[in-house]
């Protein structure tokens, strides 16, 4: 599912069935540069965690890449026309929402 965002080009969910469960993910961010020493950005890590306590089916998660994505699953027996739309939504709402604070944190820039 494509979708137009403030702040953003367009953002995309991907969905991936299995035999018990719906994984899905959107590619939120790429992870910022580490600072001088070395260090990861603590504070946009901080602050991706905190956002995850506010959120019900989808969470921020590093990918293998090492990027921010908002992911998530929930079991087939639970899927229907209303809990693809909370999905879709929740990642709507969280990119919406996020997205640009996100950017002005880990980036310094809007």
């Amino acid at each position: 599912v494509r979708f137009g965002c403030e702040g953003r080009d367009a953002a995309t969910i991907y969905f991936d069935l299995k035999q018990r469960s719906l994984y899905y993910e959107l590619y939120f961010l790429p992870m910022p540069p580490p600072a001088a020493d070395g260090v990861p950005n603590a504070a946009f890590l901080e602050w991706l965690l905190k956002r995850n306590r506010s959120l019900y089916t989808v969470h921020f998660a590093l990918g293998p890449d090492g990027d921010v994505y908002l992911v998530g699953r929930t079991p087939i027996g639970d899927l229907d026309e209303g809990r693809l739309d909370w999905i879709i939504g929740e990642i709507y709402a969280a990119t919406e929402t996020w997205f640009q604070p996100a950017v002005r944190l880990a980036y310094g820039r809007a």
